[in-house]
């Protein structure tokens, strides 16, 4: 089972990051902080 059947559907808040995996760290304070400035615009 590959990637893209076990999560039929993902979001990639880090696209022009040379890698395919993100640190949890990294991946949640930085997803949150896009998140947040989208949401005070």
């Amino acid at each position: 089972m590959n990637k893209a059947q076990k999560f039929p559907k993902s979001l990639n808040f880090f696209p022009n990051q040379a890698t395919e995996t993100v640190r949890l760290e990294e991946a949640l304070l930085g997803t949150l902080a896009i998140i947040n400035a989208q949401k005070s615009l």
